[in-house]
């Protein structure tokens, strides 16, 4: 079952992409249909116009073969478009790409062991390396089952920090390792370790890894992380029982567990983000339970914010002006008019209620030809002081150095909502963000996190003297040497 009712499937998706990349990155010759299919068939694969006409439009599945030909022919990073491809199928819970008989990269696991042993591993290592792996999940490669093990730890570390095209092939190299049942407990331990530190930070991605594994105890495990004090886990656990929900992996004792965890949350709750985050499950729940726990505070629904539009109709302009912008950075950069798939991606990454839908729709845009424009209209509509709906979360996924200076200057102005700036910066390059040190000592518990954050993800010499501290919060100062211990943001290419 995909993750909600789509107005585009996934490889409807992972077509569209792939259309844009050939004819914007690929000249005036491949453009056409014909000059790229007898490149393809020159690389060995039966291609002609036809056919690359369905792998583009999502009517044929495309091959990882496939895949990996577009991204040597256009100049791509290695396995970032593979592995986009897997991770948009298995959010959807449609098939993954077929892989080739021999797996990509490395001519042997030796070789593709190397790779990730050294410093300067990049994610496309890791993601061909658990290539080499699950190839052929009932006989792993010789020693492979001790390597997971030994290596599942800085993997997990590393896909918790990772930034940019490093993220995607990185995550799906740990998707890749669980789906092979005899690697997913290895797996899994070192996702558990990483998030159950006491000073852990960056627990995102290790969370939403839960979610993909088809056991009743990782729902338990999801909602125990409900409960935890840190906005990350609680975030990670909300998206990854949505997921669980939608797909009817959720048992009717762990329902029952969730039901009362989610009153509990509702009973107590005293902020918007928790509100937000119990109603985010709360709309895919059952109708019964559903109503149960609407009932549980009613007042909380009835004043639910709906956003800086105070009607559906100001809503409803407010995001059409959003997607026609971006929309138009796309059609003149592409020359033709954006079509239905396109137009579906840039609305789910924007406003779709569910995390993976509008999480893979942000990754297909930072991937594509049209990122560093996208960028640029980003921060127009996130301009204070007042942004664009669902303009804000996109930024972490698009913004680069370009867009630094804008943003660091932002963080001046009195009317700025600081966390999502702070969170944004720490994606980008250039180092520690002068001023940072104000927003560590703020009054908002939530702006000093997203400071401590971008100090950590920035590798700021703020860290070793926040540790030192006497007078700092004692959470901070644990953060602080969580990221002295573990180092800052993982950018393949800088």
């Amino acid at each position: 079952m995909s993750v909600q009712p789509q107005s585009a499937s996934a490889y409807e998706r992972v077509g569209w992409l792939l259309r844009q990349w050939r004819t914007v990155a690929g000249g005036a010759e491949l453009r056409r249909l014909q000059p790229f299919a007898a490149l393809l068939t020159e690389q060995g694969h039966r291609a002609d116009a036809s056919r690359v006409s369905r792998w583009e439009s999502g009517r044929l599945r495309v091959p990882v073969p496939v895949i990996e030909s577009y991204e040597s022919l256009l100049g791509i990073e290695r396995a970032t478009l593979v592995a986009l491809a897997e991770g948009v199928a298995r959010s959807f819970g449609e098939r993954v790409p077929a892989r080739d008989t021999e797996p990509s990269g490395p001519a042997t696991y030796a070789e593709a062991r190397e790779l990730v042993l050294a410093a300067d591993a990049r994610g496309a290592d890791w993601f061909e390396w658990a290539g080499w792996v699950t190839q052929t999940p009932k006989r792993l490669p010789e020693g492979a089952l001790d390597d997971v093990e030994a290596l599942a730890p800085r993997l997990v570390s590393e896909s918790a920090r990772a930034v940019g095209i490093g993220y995607g092939t990185r995550f799906e190299a740990l998707r890749r390792l669980i789906d092979v049942p005899d690697l997913r407990t290895v797996v899994m331990r070192a996702v558990g370790a990483h998030v159950i530190a006491s000073d852990a930070q960056a627990t995102l991605a290790p969370i939403m890894l839960i979610a993909d594994v088809h056991a009743e105890k990782a729902v338990d495990t999801l909602i125990t992380l409900l409960t935890q004090p840190s906005a990350q886990m609680q975030l990670g656990a909300v998206w990854g029982l949505r997921r669980k929900l939608v797909r009817l992996e959720v048992s009717p004792r762990a329902l029952a567990a969730l039901e009362a965890q989610l009153a509990q949350m509702l009973f107590d709750a005293t902020d918007e983000a928790t509100l937000i985050r119990a109603a985010n499950l709360i709309d895919v729940m059952p109708p019964a339970v559903a109503e149960r726990l609407r009932r549980v505070r009613p007042a909380l629904f009835a004043g639910r914010s709906r956003g800086p539009a105070s009607s559906a109709a100001n809503r409803a302009a407010a995001h059409a002006t959003a997607i026609r912008a971006v929309a138009a950075r796309i059609e003149a950069i592409s020359g033709r008019d954006l079509d239905a798939v396109g137009r579906a991606i840039v609305e789910d990454a924007y406003h779709a209620d569910d995390h993976d839908l509008r999480h893979q729709s942000a990754l297909i845009l930072s991937r594509s030809p049209f990122a560093p424009a996208i960028a640029e209209v980003l921060i127009e509509q996130t301009h204070p002081p007042r942004a664009a709906d669902g303009a804000t979360s996109l930024m972490p996924y698009l913004a680069g150095k370009p867009e630094r200076d804008a943003l660091v200057a932002r963080l001046q102005r009195p009317d700025v909502d600081a966390r999502p700036t702070l969170i944004a910066l720490a994606h980008t390059g250039g180092g520690p963000v002068p001023g940072n040190a104000d927003f560590l000592s703020a009054t908002d518990v939530g702006v000093r996190k997203a400071a401590l954050y971008l100090a950590g993800m920035q590798q700021d010499p703020l860290l070793r003297k926040l540790v030192k501290d006497p007078d700092a919060d004692a959470a901070q100062r644990a953060g602080a040497c969580w990221w002295l211990e573990h180092g800052g943001r993982v950018a393949d290419g800088e």
